[in-house]
């Protein structure tokens, strides 16, 4: 059986400092965002290829300015496995139809401004009402619209980020978005799709390098809170239950198989709190996860 090096090329990796993003000349046509080869781009290809585009040129601009934002969602996925564009069009992904980031509370003013020179305009009440924690722009001439959270994701479960983003750039970690894409209760095939891919271009690595999803870390976080251990590892066994349908490489399932088996029982090892232990001792009876009144396809 292949390693992961032999099954994906190697590439695609940007150190943090300096310009660590992809310029607009590396996301045309026959990209890995899209995995087409040149000039057989569809039009869901140049969907995802321009929306992934507009990510990174965002996440520059507020680098440029001394602003962390970092890259959520399904154009996160493609952008931090643009290696495995391939298995984007194998699953049959559909482009991703917004663009979610995460930025630091207290630079709040400073983002306000940073999306301001890119046209895009503030929801104040929204700002307001969530006391920062939440950010909607819309584009004054195209009408796009923009998500920013800070210093967490609180949806179904909550992810804390704030000191985190440093990890990796233009997007979050791997682990922080397969985490982000396991956290819904009721997932979808698209976010099963991206996990799949998600745990095909990582490896499963105790303490997490680049191009790894720490096993450690999510062991950890899972640890505290029962409710997100139970909806994560249930998601997990749908997507296993799902690799067999996939129209991939049989050895790409079973390597996404493998890992996520390694996976399950590097979080099953990790010791619970006692928060934990109690909360498991109700089970499923209670609800053991938030109601997000927004924003159905999470990401």
């Amino acid at each position: 059986m292949n390693h992961p090096g032999d099954l994906f090329p190697p590439g695609g990796e940007r150190p943090i400092a300096g310009k660590v993003f992809k310029a607009a000349g590396e996301f045309e046509s026959g990209s890995p965002v899209s995995g087409t080869s040149a000039g057989a781009a569809s039009p869901a290809d140049h969907a995802a290829e321009r929306i992934c585009l507009e990510a990174s040129n965002i996440v520059e601009a507020a680098d440029a300015a001394g602003v962390t934002l970092r890259l959520v969602g399904s154009a996160a996925c493609r952008i931090c496995c643009r290696e495995a564009g391939h298995l984007f069009v194998a699953l049959e992904r559909e482009a991703p139809g917004d663009l979610d980031f995460v930025g630091l509370r207290k630079q709040s003013h400073l983002i306000v401004q940073v999306m301001g020179k890119l046209g895009y305009e503030s929801d104040r009440g929204v700002m307001i009402a969530s006391e920062g924690a939440r950010h909607i722009y819309k584009h004054r001439e195209n009408g796009d619209v923009i998500d920013v959270f800070t210093d967490e994701l609180d949806f179904n479960h909550k992810i804390a980020l704030k000191n985190r983003l440093e990890l990796a750039a233009p997007t979050l970690s791997p682990s922080d978005l397969l985490l982000s894409k396991l956290q819904i209760v009721e997932v979808n095939l698209k976010d099963l799709k991206d996990a799949f891919v998600l745990l095909a271009r990582n490896e499963i690595a105790d303490g997490g390098a680049a191009k790894t999803i720490d096993s450690r870390y999510i062991g950890d976080t899972l640890a505290g809170d029962w409710g997100f251990h139970y909806t994560f590892t249930t998601n997990i066994q749908k997507l296993r239950d799902q690799i067999s349908v996939f129209a991939v490489d049989e050895e790409v399932k079973r390597m996404v198989e493998r890992r996520a088996a390694d996976l399950i029982a590097a979080i099953d090892e990790t010791p619970k709190s006692m928060r934990w232990k109690l909360r498991s001792k109700l089970g499923a009876k209670a609800r053991w996860y938030q109601v997000v009144e927004e924003k159905g396809d999470t990401f």
